[in-house]
């Protein structure tokens, strides 16, 4: 049986404990419905790493939140998927406010590997 790295990154950073509370760090980053993260992936590598940091607490809680949202939208780039760009886009159109997202869309529309269009974002420098 194979396990989905990226379900158990996504069911560790929905775990809240008294003293290390990512699940709400997460909810903030990627939104407070129950399926708002459902697009985001990591590469097996960073899941793995993903999963030890929030496993055994190494760090803080918020960093750790904001790191695997950084790495998933690295992977969704570099797989040409679309998913956390929409996401992105949904949450600026919310006006929703957080350091990792303070981004501005450009006028130029990118088309992925799957035929749907994506808005083209300038990427802060500490995303990758």
């Amino acid at each position: 049986m194979n396990w989905s790295h990226s379900l158990v990154v996504k069911g560790l950073l929905k775990q809240a404990y008294p003293d290390f509370n990512i699940s709400e760090y997460w909810k903030e980053i990627s939104g407070r419905d129950f399926s708002s993260d459902r697009s985001l992936e990591w590469s097996k590598e960073d899941a793995i790493l993903l999963e030890r940091k929030t496993q055994f607490h190494e760090g803080n809680p918020e960093a750790i939140a904001m790191e695997a949202y950084r790495l998933a939208i690295r992977f969704s780039l570099h797989s040409g998927s679309f998913g956390t760009e929409v996401l992105l886009h949904n949450l600026l159109s919310q006006k929703r406010s957080h350091p990792l997202i303070s981004i501005s869309p450009s006028d130029d529309v990118d088309q992925g590997a799957d035929g749907n269009t994506a808005p083209n974002y300038e990427w802060p420098s500490d995303v990758f």
